[in-house]
């Protein structure tokens, strides 16, 4: 399972360089992602992740930290499942706001990312 955490991390850590290095990327990936099937495997894939973080947590550097973070992405995920579901149009309303934010905003929010994924790793090591 420690594994699985580590390549959850590194998965993270090089989705946040690419949004970082690449807004446009996020931009066309926000766009591409804003139909309801898409939206509903991507909060999936979240939750999914999210799950992995929590059953990997105890063998890692800081157990509470990562189950709050992988419990954290499980609710995000399953939220925005329901909200796929309930109202896709209002979900992507708010994916088009996360795509219209400014340049160095975004950038910012990759690199955060970046931090997260990189946090993650070396909490595995």
């Amino acid at each position: 399972m420690l594994m699985l955490v580590q390549l959850t991390g590194t998965v993270i850590a090089v989705i946040g360089l690419l949004v970082a290095g690449s807004p446009e990327l996020f931009r066309s990936a926000m766009g591409w992602c804003a139909q309801e099937n898409r939206l509903r495997i991507a909060a999936l894939l979240e939750a999914i992740l999210g799950v992995v973080l929590v059953a990997g947590a105890a063998q890692t550097r800081w157990p509470t930290a990562i189950t709050w973070l992988g419990g954290l992405a499980v609710l995000v995920g399953l939220a925005s499942l329901a909200m796929s579901l309930i109202a896709p149009t209002r979900l992507v309303d708010r994916m088009s706001g996360w795509a219209a934010l400014p340049t160095p905003m975004i950038r910012a929010w990759g690199a955060v990312v970046a931090a997260i994924g990189v946090l993650l790793v070396f909490a595995t090591r």
